[in-house]
Parts: structure tokens; sequence; C-alpha cells
């Protein structure tokens, strides 16, 4: 993918190729492939105890991976996604395998 940019004396375009320059380097960085360091199955627990596991774990690892969680339910996966969202954190993948719900979350 070949992207160009013109960047001009005008403060006002050169702030959109700033901005348009930003979100194509996110869709690249997204592009790229991300390693798994961790998974956890936390089917079992509900409430505070998944985004507490999963705080820990995120804690440990570096910018740029990923922790795969299965979650036994759907109000804990909202629970889960709203909090790493909050964090600044990023969903790349999620699916729904028979009734649970696995995903994949990088740092």
């Amino acid at each position: 993918m070949l992207v160009s940019f013109q960047i001009t004396k005008n403060k006002k375009n050169f702030n959109k190729n700033i901005y348009i320059r930003k979100i194509f380097n996110n869709i690249v960085r997204d592009m790229s492939s991300y390693k798994i360091q961790k998974s956890l199955d936390l089917t079992g627990t509900s409430c505070a105890g998944p985004i507490g596991e999963l705080s820990g774990v995120m804690d440990e690892i570096g910018v740029g991976e990923a922790v795969e969680v299965i979650l036994g339910d759907e109000a804990t996966k909202k629970d889960v996604v709203a909090w790493v969202t909050k964090k600044g954190y990023k969903v790349v993948s999620e699916t729904k395998e028979g009734n649970k719900f696995k995903l994949i979350i990088q740092k």
C-alpha cells in the first residue's frame, strides 16, 4: 500500500495530514503480528476476578504483546472489553466457541 502526503504551509491542511498519518500508522501496526504471551482460562470466575487476574498479566507483558483470555459468559466478556478499552489496550480478536468467549488482548 502506497500513501503519499503533501505538507503545505497551511496549518489546517498540515494538521489533517498529521492526523491521517497517525491513522495510517495505527492500521499498519494493527496488521503486524503479535505474540501471545499467556493464555488465561477464566471460565470459572466472575465479578472482579477476571479483571484482577488479567490486570496482573497485562502488567507483566510488553507493549505489542498479547494475552488470550477465555471467558464463560457474555456479561464477563462485556466487563473485560470495557476494562480493556479504559486501560488503552486493544481487543484484536473476539470469537465465540460454544458457550465460551475467547478474546486476544494486545497491550
